[in-house]
């Protein structure tokens, strides 16, 4: 459009003999727009198809000529104006007929495009829905649309986590998620502390130490140290020797620490050649499958039943899923039929596993009997996901040949019957010192002395596991109502959280270290 001052003009309809600039609903929006910039609403109907007539174009007006007069319907009570006349007159020949089946079914399909942001994704739906006559009804049909077809399922969880949002409110909603993305993103990306390249054997190439070399050149006599954790201050037979009762991570046997084991370096059989980051979404399902070189699977081989098949499995404490492979599927279930399934599996290298389906069927091992989904990958070994696992009561054990079963009849905790015997009456005659709350320090505030020239560090944010989400939540906001942390902006230093599991309660700890 030309602009005259600060009003733009909607440019020649027709200029030239051909196909009009814009479709004729658009032009004339645009026209009547202009004409209410140029405050022309009081304009008389003449005057009004007269700057009409002029936009036109030089084609344009030729066609108006050779149009038909409009005649008003039977019936109509009030004629129309001149304006009025020339408008139906071209309608009836730009107007393009709309149907509203293939409006709505362009509506349906249009789903945001990776790297479109929300704003520009209902602008479009806006168009879209012009062709649909929605009436009233249209910002709620663009408001599901948003829901259901958003490119990020992190904006989609939060809008479904809604009762019943407004068009805005869905609008305001997806805009915060979006920005904290992004603000999540440049934050991770300014971090280059916790980045690794590389791992190699600090042992390789480790040359001796000042220290270490004269002791090897001297002929002098060294001091007695304790061979089971390489103390100077006692000897082996010291019942106060902490690696009296620990395990080896070298050699696995009890008795002494792995930096004064004299075995050879405990070998799993699989070597790291790189470790790199992934950009991988949090929230895909990962499955984990570590070779040897040899093409054979480490880790806690068996049979379990499927149905009334019999078959060798690995289980798997990474993958959420129960696979097995196309060819054991067409061998043993050929007149099954498999049910499509929208999930997408990733394997440890972020390569996707291509999933034909699942079915329902029966998973038993050693006595114990479940009912799954068992899914059908296009490649790879039959495996057992956690999640069957723990309904069956397998626990996998680092550097068993087998799995253990849990029995029901075992003790995993005692508590003392008298363990809280008094402590009501304690607690109500000391209130005022055993307060339901976190006590405070009154008429002191914590100052952080810093380095001279110390740098100011970003820690890359961990990726916690889906599964503990939400007792991480959970702890993070009784922290915050109970005054221990509190929310901040933007900060210099960010130190990353890691999430742990408390072996006596099951609940969950959280380590952070502040001193980088």
């Amino acid at each position: 459009m030309s602009q005259t001052g600060h009003i733009c003009v909607p440019p020649l309809f027709l200029d030239s003999p051909g196909k009009p600039c814009m479709k004729w609903k658009g032009w004339l929006r645009a026209f009547e727009n202009y004409i209410v910039s140029i405050d022309g609403k009081g304009y008389s109907p003449e005057r009004k198809k007269s700057l009409l007539f002029g936009l036109l174009g030089k084609a344009g007006q030729e066609v108006f000529d050779s149009l038909p007069v409009y005649v008003n319907p039977p019936g109509a009570t009030a004629p129309l104006s001149e304006y009025q006349e020339a408008v139906k007159r071209l309608e009836l020949q730009y107007a393009e007929e709309c149907n509203i089946m293939v409006g709505r079914h362009k509506f349906a399909l249009r789903k945001q495009e990776e790297g479109e942001t929300i704003e520009e994704y209902i602008a479009c739906l806006r168009v879209l829905a012009q062709d649909c006559e929605f009436a009233e009804m249209t910002d709620t049909y663009i408001r599901d649309q948003v829901v259901f077809y958003c490119h990020s399922k992190k904006v989609q969880e939060r809008l479904l986590s809604c009762r019943n949002p407004s068009l805005k409110e869905v609008m305001a909603i997806a805009k915060a998620v979006e920005r904290s993305m992004v603000s999540s993103k440049e934050l991770a990306s300014t971090s280059q502390a916790s980045n690794v390249f590389y791992v190699q054997d600090r042992h390789k190439h480790a040359a001796k130490t000042p220290d270490r070399a004269a002791s090897d050149r001297g002929g002098g006599r060294r001091p007695l140290a304790c061979f089971r954790c390489g103390s100077r201050d006692h000897l082996a037979d010291s019942r106060t020797c902490p690696a009296l009762y620990k395990s080896c991570s070298k050699c696995r046997k009890m008795g002494h620490f792995a930096a004064v084991c004299k075995a050879k370096k405990y070998n799993t059989g699989m070597k790291v050649s790189s470790v790199s980051e992934s950009d991988m979404d949090a929230d895909a399902d990962i499955v984990l499958s570590i070779d040897d070189e040899d093409g054979r699977v480490k880790g806690p081989i068996g049979s379990v039943m499927i149905g009334a098949v019999e078959l060798p499995f690995t289980a798997d404490s990474g993958s959420p899923l129960t696979l097995i492979s196309d060819r054991t599927f067409e061998l043993k279930w050929q007149d099954v039929r498999l049910h499509e399934t929208d999930v997408n599996p990733k394997a440890f290298g972020e390569h996707d596993i291509v999933m034909r389906g699942y079915f329902w069927d029966s998973l038993t091992f050693r006595g114990r009997t479940v009912r799954t989904k068992i899914y059908v990958a296009e490649k790879g070994r039959s495996l057992v996901g956690w999640k069957d696992l723990a309904k069956l009561g397998v626990m996998l054990v680092p550097g068993a040949d087998d799995p253990i079963v849990l029995r029901d009849d075992w003790i995993n905790y005692v508590q003392p019957e008298d363990l809280h015997e008094g402590l009501a009456e304690v607690l109500e005659e000391f209130d005022s010192v055993f307060e339901n709350k976190v006590g405070c320090v009154r008429g002191f505030v914590h100052a952080i002395r810093l380095k001279e020239g110390a740098i100011p560090i970003k820690h890359k944010v961990r990726t916690i596991p889906l599964s503990v989400k939400g007792e991480l939540k959970a702890v993070l906001d009784r922290l915050k109502m109970e005054g221990v942390i509190e929310e901040a902006g933007a900060s210099e230093w960010v130190s990353a959280i890691v999430v742990s599991k408390k072996k006596r309660t099951g609940d969950i700890r959280l380590c952070v270290d502040l001193r980088s």
